[in-house]
């Protein structure tokens, strides 16, 4: 039955018996007078049972016969480990002697009806002494209802449990004091914490970014389980993990409720870390753009050819001087410039740009609407068109080049004023050397003219050295006048500009010219070198040059904003370039499935088209979605990689399997375009297994070999793999057209792989090389190529291997036993012969040195003493098997040389045997002959 009474009420009622019965002298003699004690025991609500010293029952109320189905008098005879399952009588003595030091106590227990059914009771128990003996009293409650529903909830909780777990947000529950009672899967990976780890722990103290963690948060907190702060059902706070790292949380807030009080909080949290990072680089970057189109004082904007309006960013609009309400139309864009330039940016934009399809390059004034200012811009534009090749937009940028221009005027004016300066001082030189005698007058006019002169003056007698300056000069350099008497013009030059300075001076010299004007460099004292704009003339005696003088200004800040300039133009060019080649070729390559797949759609709509026609219809557009399919995912996978958010899942790869794969996919292709696909395993099938990401192998060879395919028209296509120390190094070669030396350090990258020739002639986005470089190096490897036009071209790509891989244990056994393998040497200069042979040889795990002439055969023998076998084809470049078998008979004349040829006459062979073979393999060779002679000889 259910209990009625909380367990404090089993305390009381058997301290209230236990009182009772302690006033008796007797047990046996007053137990049963006593109506007060029969009173108790009936109205106590549980079974009771009193027991002598040796477990025997005694007395039992009628709810405990009631509980057992026994009658009293049936009872009465019993021991209580008889209807007590989980005691024996030893164990009675034992539990007897522990209750003397709790008592009262209190257990569960299990009891046993009459009919042999066991229901739990909870069972308080006392000891009592009366007179020398002792007894023991207890009350049991039938606790079944209790137990069927603390099952129920525990399964519920179980059950709760596992949803927690499955729920990808943390979810943690906190106590009224802050410490958790409860936290999820989620949770624990998130805080890099076990679960035992957290539990009981103060989420304030252990878990949160300090100080704000227990000063801030803490308090919050205690307001809110107070009641004093309405809840707060969502906030941000920063978390701190196991190793350290700081990660902010979502959260999600409730309250848990416990008799109408509050027992606590539940939160349910999301990691957006990464999130606000994110957010935030894009915020710096848009900061960013911002501030340097502002420091640049370059706006940009988007011409609608179509509509005639146009957008522009901020930047733009503070350099018209207009806002973002202003009609943004031609009419307008005229209205903003300056009316002597009106006409002419008229024209300029409708016949240069719009017909004629030029870049928008000018420079232009403009007046400010908000200023009235006039201000210099200079305008950039490019066009894009429709199919048709119809200019639809124009996108470009305008720049302030307001300061640059006025820049530009002052040193045109100063120019003038340096000539004017130079034409006087030339004017006095020649006066200078008419003049039989310098005058006093004549040398001081000179000299205040030449000391105080914002210009640099210096005189060079005719070998070259520094005999006079003034201030200005000798300040460009930052001398003393002491330090600058052992100087020649030479030392002070910067060496790339010494001959062209000697040589014009030479020409003076020479009467070829009487002066020269020069931009040049100077070395300053602390090594710096500066530009300066030189103009330099003689000083002649008779007719003979015995000194120069020259006029120096500091022209540097000129030449780096120059420089600034055209680099600045020269990378805007190039990017702009480069990514409208990579938009207008991803165009094409969409545009083109897009129209098979709306072609053929349309067809499918006509009610008269054959069911042939339909089917073919449907594999027409299948295919070329599947063709838009694998744009999207280069684009997208190009994307992923640039951003970080590729991953690698490693698993147990067999490459041979990987291989045999590709051989059978792109065999068709191969054959069909009359080109021979061959492959090359250099290990057993059971070794070849590695721990990598098979996805992106598969995608690395997919693209490698689709592209040998491609831009090979006929030849062959082999593609394999060899054993390094770390890694395995795998290759795909091709006889195709090849790519150009100045193109193969670009060849890997996005968007130069858009604008070359080659992509533009076979079709393709030119995204897989660039997708292929992304996977290898997350997969921890390099790529990279060789190749020679009209020749053919070789990718190399090598991913790493660790010693647990079965592949890592062959190699080194491989190595280990190196110098006890069988090696061959293959002297054959037909690719495909050589791969036909190393094909039948490889299950034997020879070692297969190749040569692709005979003076190549004579080099690898002269450095592989250990060849075992020559196999010597007779028809080859540069020396042929008769010349290079001479030559290595004089190194060794005992090791085996086998003719590869198609001569079969008897004649032929012994006179080969003169040459120094062991034997003739006549073509065209099979496998059974190729190995019978191996065997003979090996």
């Amino acid at each position: 039955m259910e209990e009625n009474h909380s367990t404090k009420d089993l305390l009381k009622q058997i301290e209230q018996l236990k009182t009772e019965i302690e006033s008796y002298k007797s047990i046996d003699a007053d137990i049963n007078k006593s109506i007060f004690f029969n009173i108790l025991v009936e109205q106590a609500g549980d079974g009771f049972e009193l027991l002598d010293e040796h477990g025997k029952i005694i007395e039992a109320n009628s709810i405990t016969c009631e509980q057992l189905g026994y009658t009293k008098e049936e009872l009465l005879k019993k021991h209580i480990w008889e209807i007590d399952s989980d005691l024996t009588e030893l164990d009675f003595y034992e539990k007897v002697a522990f209750i003397k030091d709790h008592n009262p106590f209190i257990f569960e227990a299990t009891h046993k009806k009459k009919n042999g059914t066991l229901f739990p009771v909870e069972v308080s128990v006392s000891i009592i002494e009366i007179g020398n003996k002792t007894y023991t009293l207890s009350l049991s409650r039938d606790i079944s209802e209790r137990k069927k529903y603390e099952f129920n909830l525990i399964k519920e909780r179980n059950k709760a449990r596992q949803i927690l777990e499955t729920i990808e947000s943390i979810i943690v529950a906190i106590d009224v004091n802050g410490n958790v009672s409860m936290i999820n899967r989620k949770g624990c990976e998130v805080l890099g914490y076990s679960e035992n780890e957290i539990i009981g722990k103060n989420w304030f103290k252990n878990f949160l970014l300090q100080p704000d963690g227990t000063e801030k948060l803490y308090l919050i907190f205690k307001q809110l389980i107070s009641g004093s702060l309405a809840g707060i059902d969502y906030y941000e706070n920063e978390i701190i993990t196991k190793n350290g790292e700081i990660k902010t949380i979502a959260w999600h807030n409730s309250f848990l409720i416990d008799e109408e009080k509050i027992s606590g909080t539940l939160s349910s949290g999301e990691d957006i870390t990464e999130k606000i990072k994110l957010k935030n680089e894009l915020q710096y970057n848009e900061h960013l753009l911002k501030e340097a189109q502002t420091v640049a004082k370059l706006g940009y904007y988007e011409f609608d050819i179509l509509t005639g309006f146009w957008t522009s960013s901020d930047e733009l609009n503070n350099i018209f001087g207009i806002d973002s309400d202003y009609q943004k139309d031609v009419n307008s864009w005229l209205g903003i410039i300056h009316p002597d330039y009106k006409e002419e940016m008229q024209a300029y934009l409708t016949q240069h740009v719009l017909t004629e399809g030029k870049f928008f390059d000018k420079s232009y004034k403009i007046i400010q609407k908000n200023t009235e200012l006039t201000l210099w811009v200079h305008g950039l534009g490019s066009l894009i068109y429709d199919k048709d090749r119809k200019p639809i937009k124009m996108f470009g940028t305008i720049q302030d080049i307001n300061d640059k221009m006025l820049i530009l005027a002052e040193l045109k004016l100063k120019n003038e004023e340096y000539l004017a300066t130079n034409e006087e001082l030339v004017q006095a030189n020649e006066e200078l050397i008419k003049a039989k005698d310098i005058t006093e007058e004549s040398e001081r006019r000179i000299r205040t003219m030449f000391s105080s002169s914002n210009a640099g003056f210096v005189v060079i007698n005719a070998k070259g050295k520094l005999i006079e300056w003034n201030k200005t000069f000798i300040d460009y350099f930052g001398y003393t006048d002491d330090e600058f008497k052992n100087y020649s013009s030479k030392d002070i030059t910067y060496y790339e500009d010494v001959e062209e300075s000697f040589n014009k001076l030479n020409k003076i010299k020479a009467g070829e010219i009487t002066d020269f004007r020069i931009e040049k460099r100077f070395v300053k004292k602390d090594k710096s070198i500066f530009w300066a704009d030189m103009f330099v003339s003689a000083l002649k005696k008779k007719d003979v040059v015995v000194a120069f003088i020259g006029v120096v200004n500091d022209i540097t800040y000129r030449k780096e904003f120059e420089e600034q300039l055209i680099l600045a133009k020269n990378k805007a060019e190039e990017s702009d370039r480069l990514k409208s080649a990579f938009l207008a070729n991803v165009s094409h390559e969409i545009r083109t499935p897009m129209n098979g797949i709306m072609g053929f759609a349309q067809m499918l709509a006509n009610p008269d088209v054959t069911f042939e026609k339909r089917k073919f219809y449907s594999e027409i557009i299948t295919n070329n979605c599947n063709q838009l399919l694998s744009i999207l995912n280069d684009i997208l996978d190009v994307s992923k990689i640039e951003t970080g958010q590729m991953k690698i899942y490693n698993e147990a790869v067999n490459i041979n399997n990987v291989m045999l794969e590709m051989t059978s996919f792109f065999k068709p292709h191969a054959t069909k375009s009359n080109i021979s696909l061959f492959s090359k395993k250099e290990v057993p099938d059971e070794f070849a297994i590695v721990n990598t990401d098979l996805t992106k192998l598969r995608q690395i060879f997919t693209n490698l070999l689709s592209n040998a395919i491609k831009f090979t028209s006929r030849g062959v296509v082999e593609f394999g793999y060899s054993l390094k120390k770390y890694n395995i190094e795998f290759y795909v070669k091709d006889t195709g057209i090849g790519i150009l030396s100045d193109l193969q350090d670009k060849i890997f990258d996005r968007f130069r792989q858009a604008e070359t020739s080659f992509t533009k002639h076979y079709g393709g986005t030119g995204l897989g090389l660039s997708i292929s470089k992304g996977y290898v190096e997350l997969m921890g490897g390099k790529i990279w190529l060789e190749s020679e036009i009209n020749k053919g071209t070789t990718f190399f790509f090598s991913i790493p291997i660790c010693e647990t891989d079965k592949i890592y244990k062959y190699n080194s056994d491989f190595e280990e036993n190196n110098e006890r393998l069988i090696t061959v040497l293959i002297a054959e200069d037909e690719e495909i012969n050589f791969l036909f042979i190393e094909e039948i040889l490889l299950p034997f795990k020879y070692k297969l040195l190749h040569a692709k002439n005979g003076q190549e055969a004579i080099e690898i023998f002269e450095k592989n003493k250990s060849i075992n076998l020559i196999l010597m084809d007779i028809k080859m470049p540069i020396k042929n098997g008769f010349e290079a078998t001479e030559e290595i008979r004089i190194i060794n004349s005992k090791v085996p040389v086998i003719a590869q040829t198609a001569y079969a006459l008897s004649e032929d062979i012994e006179k080969l045997k003169k040459f120094g073979f062991n034997d003739i393999l006549t073509k065209p060779m099979t496998e059974k002959g190729l190995l019978d002679i191996i065997k003979k000889y090996i």
